[in-house]
């Protein structure tokens, strides 16, 4: 059975032949499909229970640690930073990959990561920079998340995508509730022709995962 992937949503809905890693707050259930689990950096200056976030993150069906991370256009980036920094140690803590929201904060965020040692797989959600800077990321070993702006026309991007046969990118549904997941994997495989896109990420979610 062929098997896509949707990194990334916060649509509750569990699609036939998609994985889908919905988001969650602590003040969710815990659900009995793959979920996500953090406090996300809009969210840091209200007081959270960071031994209910450990339980979730040990959850079977917890895959990953995020949204975490920093943005620099919202809030204080000083309490971010503390929250990052403790989202990082409780994903080594249990061995799961992290999911970041990064906006205009990208050497500071791996400034954190590389304090950190943190070896496990890091996916910068929702990119739609230039294909230099995701270069620089892949070359660094993390890994993309592609959503919504992957639909709309962009050469370059194209171009580096070829150039890169996709590797260390995903894709995300994130906050678009009418978003198919399958679409995004049709508008790679028509950029690509001669690739398996769908085994192409299969790989890659698998080794972001078990990084």
């Amino acid at each position: 059975m062929v098997i896509m992937y949707d990194v990334h949503s916060h649509t509750y809905v569990q699609h036939e032949n998609v994985l889908t890693i919905q988001q969650l707050k602590l003040s969710d259930q815990i659900f009995e499909t793959p979920f996500s689990i953090s406090v996300h950096p809009w969210d840091v200056e209200t007081p959270y229970n960071a031994e209910q976030l450990y339980q979730y993150a040990m959850h079977i069906n917890c895959l990953a640690i995020g949204e975490t991370g920093l943005d620099k256009l919202h809030g204080n980036i000083d309490v971010q930073k503390h929250v990052f920094l403790e989202h990082i140690k409780l994903a080594k803590r249990v061995n799961k990959p992290l999911i970041l929201h990064c906006v205009r904060a990208f050497e500071d965020c791996i400034a954190l990561l590389k304090q950190e040692q943190f070896s496990h797989g890091v996916l910068f959600h929702g990119f739609n920079k230039h294909p230099n800077l995701a270069q620089q990321l892949i070359k660094k070993g993390y890994y993309i998340g592609l959503g919504a702006s992957f639909l709309k026309e962009n050469p370059n991007f194209e171009r580096f995508l070829v150039e890169s046969n996709f590797e260390n990118i995903l894709f995300e549904t994130d906050m678009n509730s009418e978003l198919d997941i399958k679409s995004l994997y049709q508008k790679a495989q028509d950029i690509h022709p001669l690739l398996d896109v769908v085994e192409t990420i299969t790989k890659t979610f698998n080794n972001w995962r078990e990084k």
